[in-house]
């Protein structure tokens, strides 16, 4: 949100988004009075007046109102999955921030942004460790997307089709890895991947990373590779966080030093110092993002999660009614002409119910490019024809200016 933010305009220059973007889920509400009042309740403050309310709250202790917040009679708000988050307030956010990213009226920064390979790791270990069943599965994804409210049922039932079966990408896999794979695609990889895309059309100097292996000191699930927030490690250094790493991943921390200082510098990962492997610019077309791991040419690639991005980006709103929480993702993706049948590793995904889906909006696509081909043929032609007659008239023009009238009998012979 500071990236966006009109009151932050000439405040810093650059910034760097590590595995969320300004649009991800769950963090922004619009309905924050019912919470509020619920704070209030527990601390004794009148809420028939939230004038008042708000100078009482005020005039509480913090840990009073820390202890408060803590209770079960304070609940986040049905749009959001925290308690207290964000909301439009006028100031620092005037918009929501997709509105304001697609509006474009902050000043341009140079941005870095990426995500880890495991971000689904967040849900927690004891949690995972929990999801046993395609049922368990199920629960664990409906409970996080309560809040797309009126739409939850269906938007639900389209994850559990594409994430909780027993397709042909999840076989081999357990419930909870693919639990993981939901909430690390909804939560936290798509919307940065596609703010950049957004956010590079605005501003040339955006860049996008993905960090893949999996430390050498981890404990988790042997199915989490990069779990959300291992890529500090390296990019502060094992001496600051006490880690006991290979040869390999002090290189890797090294080089991360190097990229990230660099950018924060000069807004650009390559210079002043330089490394072996060119970090690219992101943008919409080769949508190239930078692999931090074993440096070499392959480190470079491009089309990160494409078929993770048409379905939340394309498939999920059009299961919403009025994409209350879904358009803060789907505006920023450009309709895929066909959709993806593969995840990032090459595995074909689930079919079913949501595929039927995107192959209905792929023939939708297709019957509307079939329109704009066809009235460009139809444009092409009357310009063809306009132009010949044009032409044409120019040389009758041009010989009648070269050829003298000749009088007979008193009257103007014009014939040529």
């Amino acid at each position: 949100m500071h990236v966006l933010s009109p009151i932050n305009n000439g405040l810093f220059r650059r910034a760097i988004s590590g595995s969320e973007g300004p649009t991800s889920m769950g963090t922004l509400t619009v309905k924050p009075q019912d919470t509020a009042k619920a704070l209030g309740a527990a601390v004794g403050c009148d809420t028939s007046d939230t004038t008042a309310m708000v100078e009482c709250m005020r005039s509480k202790d913090v840990n009073e109102l820390y202890s408060a917040s803590r209770s079960r009679d304070v609940s986040a708000p049905p749009d959001s999955l925290y308690k207290f988050v964000p909301t439009v307030d006028s100031v620092f956010a005037p918009k929501t921030p997709r509105e304001l990213l697609q509006e474009g009226n902050f000043e341009r920064r140079d941005y870095m942004l990426g995500i880890v390979s495991s971000e689904g790791s967040v849900l927690g270990t004891s949690t995972l460790n929990s999801i046993h069943t395609h049922a368990d599965c199920e629960a664990a994804a409906a409970d996080k997307l309560r809040i797309y409210e009126e739409n939850a049922a269906q938007v639900t039932q389209a994850v559990v089709s594409e994430y909780c079966s027993d397709g042909h990408g999840n076989h081999g896999t357990s419930h909870a890895e693919r639990a993981a794979r939901f909430y690390g695609d909804w939560r936290f990889a798509v919307p940065p991947i596609l703010d950049a895309e957004t956010y590079s059309r605005l501003h040339s100097g955006t860049y996008f990373y993905y960090f893949a292996p999996r430390p050498s000191f981890s404990t988790r699930p042997s199915y989490i590779q990069a779990a959300h927030g291992d890529e500090k490690y390296f990019l502060f250094g094992p001496e600051v966080n006490g880690k006991t790493v290979t040869s390999e991943e002090l290189e890797i921390s090294t080089r991360m030093m190097v990229y990230f200082s660099n950018f924060m510098k000069t807004g650009d990962p390559n210079r002043p110092d330089t490394l072996p492997v060119t970090w690219p610019a992101y943008d919409e077309l080769g949508r190239q993002y930078l692999q931090l791991g074993g440096m070499s040419a392959s480190s470079v690639t491009s089309d990160l999660y494409p078929r993770q991005r048409f379905f939340w980006s394309q498939v999920i709103p059009a299961l919403t009614t009025h994409g209350s929480h879904s358009h803060r993702a789907a505006a920023t993706e450009k309709p895929a002409a066909e959709p993806p049948t593969n995840d990032s590793h090459g595995t074909e995904v689930s079919s079913g119910g949501v595929d039927e889906l995107l192959q209905q909006i792929q023939a939708t696509q297709y019957a509307l490019v079939g329109v704009v081909v066809a009235l460009v043929v139809v444009v092409s032609a009357l310009v063809c024809l306009v132009g010949r007659r044009l032409s044409n008239s120019k040389k009758l023009v041009t010989k009648s200016d070269k050829e003298p009238m000749s009088y007979h009998n008193g009257s103007i012979d014009t014939s040529l």
